[in-house]
């Protein structure tokens, strides 16, 4: 087959580079080869003089070697994903290994299929679901145990020879170097005669993990050299761009598994004899969301149309620039992974001079299977016993990999190995000034909540996730004090929705400024946000100024109906509550159930100052129920409301019976009323502050204190505290209660006298957070009970 080129002489911003400007008449080729677990300085070209890697050396030599490229998360599964999405773990939903993106998430056989491309993979996927990434599959292993062949790369010349007629795109993926470190010739290796860089300690273990993985690194290289071989004998080496990616780094100490340089830093190549010149380094820095937009760009079409997080360094490739970002970003979410912590969030960032991590979760001790059970081939215990006889770098190591400070800040030209955390010195507070808000922006694009974020995590991994709701179920996506859910079926689109009060925790009153929150479950598993309320204009928006709590849902004759207490006015006292509240009466099409709410009324005069209502339907008439108190009483009363539509309303009696009701309960205090019917009953919920109340009834009006439910913490992820306001969604005759809980609130605290009081808005912003979650309800001896600790499962 013949290709014309335009051959042109360009200058860039370097004098001595000559740029060939490539026109086929056909879009090039793509080869990506990915290594596994390999440590980017690892290799010849990135200056290891003990490490054989003359393939990988040769396609440097032919090609572009990027000095400055790096991976959005030090480890295998998240990695791969954000390479193929161009997005970022967190936005891309698959932050934990072993994970998945969000259904809505596109990737690169996606993007180059509607350009006519031919995108298949040979070798480890590492992704999920198969859907969001439609590879033509060629075979090999998602995994290595040792044995066995790992890739059959005469797969990949088949391909090759198969695809001369339509443009293509293979990746090949090896699990080398990944442990076990089984292939490969150790005798090229003499352990006595390697170099050890100095973030590891030398021990004998140690020189002889390193001379296995480094026969490994060379079994990778000899892959790469048969798969380029192969290419070329093709006749396709010339119109085919090859990039290498060597993803993060090794399974050695303070490498894979870390937001350090050995865990994010990848080793970068890509050669195109057509446009890139050979024999040049580049001090760009780019990360692999890069990745995919830049092929896009090479192809013929617009990145920019696209929601992407990467943006395209082919100015580089060409030689016209040198350089691409300012900062890069990483981030290791340690929940769910093999022998890991029970939450270490790691995230950072860095320029070209200077490093920031912030350890999320510091106060725990971060594990990993770099250290357990002695890792890999006992190189890590072989540390701890030199540590134990009295070696003084050793301890230092292997306690600074075991235990954090919540800030480290690194000069990577002056410590490139990231061993001497220099967050106490000097000058280390205008670089923290530089960095940080860089940071925090990036983590606020990317939807991402921190430790929050890192609970939730386990809820990605889909082997966790299977008909199994996830704990916490669910947390805003703005803000970190998600409260008040209401769940209800929407006849209309056939799904779940959660209405929920979205308080702010970063607010000093946090209470105030609230908007309503929706989000959606087609199975009451996997919840999208959707966006907040808009009330004839008002709220729907993030940060709006306006004041809602606690939504009381219904739907009936095509219209959803809420109930939601409304605060006219707030106060700017520190820690206030607002001005008096009211219930008022929204209503919005089925088919449009966030922004199309249009105000019915007002549920009462201004004699009340009411909260909470719940809103159901029972022998033909609507009852509201809502707490509230008259200006001219004492206490708190539960007012009833019934109504034959729902716009016309008439007060009736409360027969309360046990309800608000101390001498029985024995608590003056109680809010949040919320009734269901099941199992023949009347159930009302209330919340005292101490767990949930649960009180039945035969007729819905006189009604008999139970107990109390859902009082002591449970063992699933934040579900440590008492319950607060819930709401019952019955589904198959089973009943499902969720509710929030404030996971790291400090009740005790605030029920001291005096000045050893420290009320809610006194306290950290962790202990004002909350999160949504979800138990299954049951029936036992006609008392209604829950075990929050029990696996709820839904078919």
């Amino acid at each position: 087959m013949k290709f014309t080129y335009l051959w042109s002489l360009a200058l860039g911003l370097f004098a001595s580079d000559c740029i060939l400007v490539d026109t086929p008449n056909r879009p090039p080729n793509i080869l990506i080869i990915l290594s596994d677990d390999l440590t980017y300085h690892d290799l010849g070209c990135y200056g290891n003089t003990d490490v054989k890697t003359p393939n990988i050396d040769q396609l440097a030599a032919e090609g572009l070697r990027f000095e400055y490229c790096f991976n959005s998360a030090p480890m295998c599964a998240p990695t791969r994903m954000s390479l193929y999405t161009g997005i970022h773990p967190v936005r891309n939903g698959a932050h934990p290994n072993h994970s998945m993106v969000y259904d809505h998430i596109k990737s690169l056989p996606h993007y180059l299929g509607a350009e006519g491309y031919k995108v298949a993979l040979l070798g480890k996927k590492h992704y999920q679901p198969a859907a969001n990434f439609p590879f033509e599959y060629l075979g090999g292993r998602g995994h290595d145990n040792g044995e066995g062949m790992d890739l059959d790369l005469t797969k990949a010349k088949t391909f090759f020879d198969n695809s001369k007629e339509q443009a293509w795109c293979l990746v090949v993926a090896s699990n080398q170097p990944h442990t076990p470190w089984t292939k490969g010739d150790t005798s090229n290796y003499d352990p006595a005669a390697l170099t050890l860089p100095p973030y590891l300690i030398d021990t004998e273990t140690t020189r002889k993990g390193l001379s296995r993985y480094y026969a490994e690194i060379t079994y990778f290289d000899q892959q790469l050299g048969a798969c380029l071989d192969y290419l070329e004998a093709s006749g396709q080496k010339e119109h085919t761009v090859v990039i290498y990616l060597s993803e993060q780094g090794s399974n050695l100490p303070h490498s894979k598994w870390t937001c350090y340089d050995n865990g994010l830093r990848s080793a970068a190549i890509v050669r195109y004899p057509p446009m890139v010149l050979p024999k040049r380094n580049t001090e760009a820095m780019i990360q692999y969301v890069d990745v995919l937009p830049t092929i896009l760009e090479l192809v013929g079409a617009d990145p920019e149309q696209y929601d992407l997080d990467g943006k395209s360094f082919l100015p580089v490739l060409k030689g016209k620039l040198g350089q691409h970002r300012n900062y890069v970003y990483g981030i290791q979410t340690s929940k769910g992974i093999f022998s890991g912590p029970e939450a270490f969030g790691i995230r950072s960032v860095r320029n070209k001079r200077y490093r920031l991590i912030w350890n999320l979760n510091h106060e725990n001790e971060f594990s990993n299977t770099v250290i357990a059970r002695n890792g890999p081939y006992g190189i890590f215990g072989s540390w701890m016993e030199a540590a134990a006889n009295g070696d003084t770098l050793a301890a230092k190591q292997v306690n600074a990999y075991k235990k954090r400070p919540e800030w480290e800040l690194y000069d990577l030209q002056q410590d490139p190995y990231e061993l001497e955390n220099s967050i106490e010195t000097p000058g280390a507070k205008s670089i923290i000034e530089v960095l940080k808000p860089k940071l925090l922006d990036w983590m606020e694009q990317q939807g991402d909540l921190g430790d929050l974020t890192e609970w939730t995590a386990i809820g990605r991994q889909a082997k966790k996730n299977a008909a199994m709701p996830p704990a916490p179920l669910f947390i805003d996506p703005n803000y970190q004090g998600s409260c008040d859910p209401e769940i209800i079926w929407n006849e209309h689109d056939q799904q779940w929705y959660i209405y929920y009060t979205a308080r702010r925790p970063l607010l000093d009153n946090t209470w105030l400024q609230t908007p309503i929150g929706v989000a959606r479950s087609k199975n009451l598993i996997d919840w999208n946000f959707l966006g907040y309320c808009h009330f004839d204009g008002v709220g729907g928006t993030k940060d709006a100024k306006a004041t809602f709590w606690a939504p009381a849902m219904i739907a009936a004759e095509g219209k959803l109906h809420m109930f939601v207490t409304y605060k006219p006015d707030t106060l700017p006292a520190r820690g206030a509550w607002g001005g008096p509240g009211k219930i008022v009466h929204y209503e919005t099409d089925l088919t449009d159930p966030v922004a199309g709410w249009k105000k019915v009324g007002d549920m009462h005069g201004a004699d009340l100052n009411t909260i909470d209502a719940t809103v159901y339907q029972s022998d033909g008439l609507f009852h509201l129920w809502f707490k509230g108190k008259e200006k001219s009483a004492k206490n708190n009363e539960l007012y009833h409301l019934t109504s034959s539509n729902l716009y016309k309303w008439e007060r009736k009696n409360f027969s309360k019976s046990d309800v608000f009701n101390a001498s029985v309960s024995g608590s003056d205090f109680e809010e949040a009323p919320y009734i269901f019917q099941w199992q023949n009953k009347y159930w009302l919920i209330t919340d005292p502050h101490r767990g949930l109340f649960v009180y039945s009834s035969e007729d819905g009006d006189h009604w008999n204190f139970q107990g109390t439910i859902l009082q002591e913490g449970g063992d699933r992820a934040l579900d440590n505290s008492m319950a607060r306001h819930c709401s019952v969604a019955v589904f198959h005759n089973r009943a499902f209660i969720f509710y929030h809980v404030e996971p790291w609130r400090r009740y005790d605290l605030e029920q001291k006298k005096g000045k050893e009081q420290v009320r809610i808005f006194d306290q950290p912003l962790r202990n004002r957070r909350s999160v949504l979650q979800m138990a299954e309800l049951k029936l036992v001896d006609g008392r209604l009970t829950c075990d929050r600790d029990e696996k709820v499962t839904l078919n």
